[in-house]
């Protein structure tokens, strides 16, 4: 196991605003050989901190993404059940002049 440095930089909460509170700190944490050759090889980036750097600071926008993916997805099932039901309705409609 190698231990790295990663930056990490404090904010203020939401409420006071988005803004640095202090110099950039670094922390060592244990990763596994796994997990930094995964690293290297998702970014191309063949420096271990670097890369864990990269692929934490772009986890944040695979979880962002992917909120807004669930939410086009259930946009899509609203609209899907809008359909089906005004689908219906059509059919009934039809059934209605083919009796007349």
């Amino acid at each position: 196991m190698d231990r790295l440095m990663l930056s990490g930089l404090w904010m203020l909460s939401r409420r006071h605003g988005s803004r640095n509170i202090g110099r950039i700190m670094r922390t060592p944490i244990p990763l596994s050989d796994r997990a930094i050759r995964d690293a290297k090889a998702y970014t191309g980036n063949p420096d271990a901190t670097d890369a864990v750097e990269t692929l934490v600071e772009s986890y944040a926008r695979l979880v962002a993404e992917t909120r807004r993916l669930r939410s086009r997805v259930a946009a899509f099932d609203n609209e899907s059940a809008e359909l089906d039901a005004l689908v219906e309705s059509l059919r009934a409609i039809a059934r209605s002049i083919d009796l007349l």
